[in-house]
């Protein structure tokens, strides 16, 4: 889990809850949580962000070295400005957590937006974010860090084109990268939404880049052309051997909420691809056996009586 606390409170719930859950054994011997420990851009650091590092590393939780910059206002008004800047509050939040413990893992994390001078407000999504997104993973590469980003997001919050287009285009750069930690399934409606059904459908994407990353096996087995010559003309492959072999290796991709059905498919739209994640979600929770003990769910309904009854 990755924790961004935005108060001091914030981030004493999340380690207690985390230790809650540690079930009485160090948060250091299995560091479930990530907690985000920021830089307010433009190059200030907080008392805030210095607690959440002195508490993460205390704690020998892993970091993420989260910076926004947002250009026009707390960044330049530039692409390769805006990476400047995310760069050097990253490198400044990765040498300050390794002065305090060396050997702390920290995560190079930038996640740039830009400013619409119309209304003022943050754009976190823009389509061409990917180009920041892209840069930041070249640049945790070449000082061989791991990388902590936004999965996706969109502008919208509606189910339309325009949020499939910008989803598909932020996710690419993480999952081309090959590698790190990636947050914000579902993420929508400029980083202020968040939906169920976009989770399942987030998850088929990652699958789908994922398959396209790895390419096309070449080798005397896929090329089949034994099978071709033994199958002959006017043959067919249903019963081939690779055939069968095939049907669940993962070579293709089957099982999805995406409609595949084309021409044979009516418009009707209990078969879109929302209302497949619809009934998607539906089954994963109508499902859904917590991975922890009955034990430590107690303890949680305990503390959270707790917080409850201080409100």
């Amino acid at each position: 889990m990755l924790a961004a606390p935005a108060s001091p409170a914030s981030l004493r719930r999340w380690l207690d809850l985390a230790e809650v859950l540690a079930d009485g054994r160090p948060l250091a011997e299995r560091p479930f949580l990530m907690l985000s420990a920021p830089v307010t851009t433009p190059l200030t650091f907080h008392t805030l962000n210095a607690e959440i590092m002195r508490e993460g590393i205390r704690c020998g939780l892993p970091l993420a070295a989260q910076t926004e910059p947002i250009a026009g206002t707390t960044a330049p008004l530039s692409f390769a400005g805006g990476i400047v800047m995310g760069n050097c509050e990253n490198l400044f939040l990765v040498t300050m957590a390794q002065m305090l413990r060396p050997g702390t893992p920290i995560a190079y994390s930038t996640g740039n937006g830009l400013t619409d001078f119309r209304t003022g407000h943050a754009l976190f999504y823009p389509a061409e974010k990917m180009l920041w997104k892209i840069a930041s993973g070249q640049m945790a590469r070449f000082y061989g860090l791991p990388i902590e980003g936004e999965a996706t997001g969109s502008m919208v919050g509606r189910c339309d084109t325009q949020n499939g287009v910008e989803h598909a285009l932020h996710l690419l750069p993480p999952v081309l990268s090959g590698g790190g930690m990636f947050n914000g399934l579902g993420s929508c409606f400029n980083a202020c939404g968040m939906s169920p059904e976009m989770v399942v459908i987030h998850a088929d994407l990652v699958r789908l880049i994922t398959r396209l990353r790895q390419g096309i096996e070449i080798s005397d087995r896929t090329l089949a052309t034994d099978a071709i010559i033994q199958v002959g003309p006017g043959g067919h492959f249903l019963e081939q051997a690779l055939t069968l072999e095939n049907l669940r290796s993962g070579e293709f991709i089957t099982e999805t909420c995406f409609d595949r059905l084309g021409e044979r498919s009516p418009n009707r739209f209990e078969d879109s691809l929302l209302a497949r994640a619809h009934r998607r979600v539906e089954e994963l929770i109508a499902a859904h056996v917590p991975a922890v003990s009955g034990k430590t769910r107690e303890a949680v309904e305990r503390w959270t009586d707790r917080q409850c009854r201080g409100l």
